[in-house]
């Protein structure tokens, strides 16, 4: 049955459009229920929400007419079109298939022309609490939503597939792409819904998403595809008002992901990460031996830990995290609390000793090497997530050194040094600080910055972070 138009909020978000009154666990329910019954895994945004957004008798337009209408607009990017179908050995004559893919200097003009747009960037509005994915859609339903730089897959610690990220953000495309026909003044006109590949420390994702856009162009035709990669750093910039590095995220969009330096630097990182992790988890495992719970070290073991995250097995992303969850499914209920507060203890303890520069490259460096490159451009990711005030002398001082941070940044990336995750969707305590977000937004401004952002979806939809 179809779906029409006006029954979208009742049936997508039921009670939570007014929510004056609702208790939080009504409106959990409400969006766990919307999902539950409209979500179905690989069958694009239509099915997300329910049908609503049906694009039959859509009239397709030829791919050659899009490249002759708008992918001439941005002939350096035409160029990097072109390395990509090098790498695959494929003819210039397949460029046209590639229109969907898009360059930094497309990439440019989207961000720039969104700067001062948050709701570009925005699917909804938060609800009730400053809680991850805690808003509703109505940025999706009115189709202003319009960029999403920072996503992952199941080639790092996604939950989606390359082809379900690509299909759900194609057919979302299809209906921006319906709706702006009959606007005027539509910003950025020649990408109604952009979205880019970030998996942690891979570009795995990337290659494999070339080959499939390429299968069928037609079907990726509104859509604008950026690729990239996140890259976790240590930041040594503040020298000496640091006690200990500032572990912060990288975002590094339009790069080639054939490059052959980028993927040796790349896979060299991933081997020490691994290396490291299993280090430390013999450490861990020394010490739950000489403790009261000592019988969980029988329970547990590293080989089993690397197929329980992909993390852990390719070497992505910082280990702690992964090990702990990894952990806490062997353990009882009653061994949680103590078991997590040694794993917590061990990582104070021999964290410093692990050689971490090894396996966590310092944020000078990883900028240099993407200066090399002749694609990428670098974007701070997630600023406001980023634990300053526990890595410097006077907490009190977070807000200036933060600033200076994200000024450092740009006096070393030049012009690679693009833009800073302005428009993310803050959760926890860090999301109600009104004050650390300007601070953020006018560091940002003051150093030439874009303000840019995505959802940093690791779920099972290009809408939400988690779900």
């Amino acid at each position: 049955m179809r779906i029409q138009p006006l029954q979208i909020s009742h049936i997508l978000f039921g009670t939570r459009v007014n929510k004056t009154n609702e208790s939080k666990d009504r409106v959990d329910n409400s969006k766990d229920s919307a999902i539950q019954q409209f979500a179905t895994v690989g069958a694009g945004i239509g099915a997300i929400i329910g049908g609503v957004i049906v694009h039959k008798g859509i009239k397709a337009r030829s791919v050659q007419k899009i490249i002759d209408s708008t992918m001439s607009k941005f002939p350096q990017d035409i160029e990097y079109r072109k390395v990509l179908l090098q790498a695959l050995n494929l003819p210039e004559t397949k460029l046209p298939l590639l229109r969907s893919i898009i360059g930094g200097q497309e990439y440019k003009a989207i961000i720039s022309e969104f700067s001062g747009h948050p709701e570009a960037y925005t699917p909804g509005k938060s609800l009730i609490t400053a809680a991850q994915d805690d808003y509703h859609l109505a940025g999706v339903v009115s189709r202003d939503f319009r960029v999403s730089l920072h996503n992952h897959t199941l080639r790092s610690d996604g939950e989606m597939t390359v082809r379900e990220l690509l299909d759900q953000a194609a057919e979302y495309a299809d209906e921006v792409f319906k709706v702006n026909k009959e606007k005027s003044n539509v910003l950025a006109p020649d990408a109604p819904f952009t979205i880019a590949i970030t998996d942690h420390d891979t570009l795995e994702g990337c290659k494999e998403a070339v080959k499939i856009i390429l299968e069928n162009p037609e079907k990726y035709k509104n859509l604008r595809v950026v690729f990239g990669t996140e890259l976790s750093v240590e930041n040594r910039m503040l020298g000496n008002n640091l006690t200990k590095p500032v572990p912060i995220h990288m975002v590094v969009n339009c790069v080639n992901p054939f490059d052959k330096s980028l993927n040796e630097f790349l896979d060299a990182t991933k081997i020490a990460r691994k290396d490291v992790a299993a280090e430390f988890f013999g450490k861990f495992v020394e010490e739950l031996n000489n403790s009261q719970v000592r019988e969980v070290a029988s329970r547990i073991n590293m080989d089993e830990a690397r197929e329980f995250s992909a993390t852990l097995k390719e070497g992505l992303n910082y280990p702690w995290y992964y090990l702990k969850s990894y952990i806490k499914t062997k353990l009882y209920p009653s061994e949680e609390k103590s078991v997590m507060v040694l794993f917590d203890r061990v990582q104070t303890k021999y964290e410093p000793k692990l050689e971490l520069q090894n396996y966590c490259m310092d944020m000078s460096d990883a900028m240099d090497i993407i200066r090399e490159q002749k694609y990428g451009y670098m974007t701070i990711a997630h600023p406001a997530l980023t634990p300053i005030g526990g890595c410097i002398k006077n907490p009190y001082d977070s807000h200036k050194h933060l600033s200076t941070l994200i000024s450092l940044f740009k006096v070393r990336g030049g012009e690679k040094a693009l833009a800073t995750e302005v428009y993310y969707p803050y959760f926890g305590d860090v999301g109600r600080s009104k004050d650390w977000l300007e601070n953020i937004a006018n560091a940002t401004r003051n150093n030439g910055l874009y303000p840019s952002g995505g959802l940093d979806s690791h779920g099972k939809n290009i809408f939400y972070s988690a779900v």
